[in-house]
């Protein structure tokens, strides 16, 4: 019935059809890309513990790491008028 209702949805809208596990996969990387904790999104998929849900989302975590680090550096090399020297 879902997947029925899923299907006429996005033709009606006219979006390429999706499966319902690209959906989830979609959702879990969505919330790891915000910063939505590793242990929460690994409860809402239902895996076992984190070590899943790293092992298939790894590569997202990577990119967010670099990401960071790169604010990280920006802000270090920026003075800031309100610091005392």
């Amino acid at each position: 019935m879902f997947l029925r209702h899923l299907r006429s949805t996005l033709n009606t809208l006219n979006i390429a059809p999706i499966r319902f596990h690209d959906l989830r996969h979609s959702h879990a990387s969505f919330l790891l890309y915000n910063d939505v904790s590793i242990e929460y999104v690994s409860k809402r998929l239902g895996h076992k513990n984190t070590r899943v849900t790293l092992d298939v989302y790894a590569h997202l975590l990577k990119e967010k790491k670099q990401s960071q680090r790169e604010l990280a550096l920006n802000f270090l090399n920026v003075k800031s008028p309100n610091v005392p020297k």
